[in-house]
């Protein structure tokens, strides 16, 4: 895990996934191998070997803005 990482609740990170450094995770799977730069990803999944830039962002927010209903 890099520096400053914040790692809140419910992330997984499997065998060489690498958190990077000044990265926000939260509800997050990482798959074995998969590495990240900066930025935040929440309730994701990040599959095998996958390699994520810098200053990314991920959301759980719709486009439409509708709710987003459990299924």
């Amino acid at each position: 895990m890099g520096n400053n990482a914040l790692v809140r609740d419910k992330v997984v990170a499997e065998e060489n996934a690498v958190i990077g450094s000044y990265m926000e995770m939260k509800n997050t799977v990482m798959m074995q191998g998969a590495t990240t730069h900066t930025g935040f990803i929440g309730d994701s999944v990040i599959g095998s070997n996958s390699k994520i830039g810098a200053e990314i962002c991920t959301t759980n927010v719709r486009l439409d803005r509708q709710t987003i209903l459990p299924k």
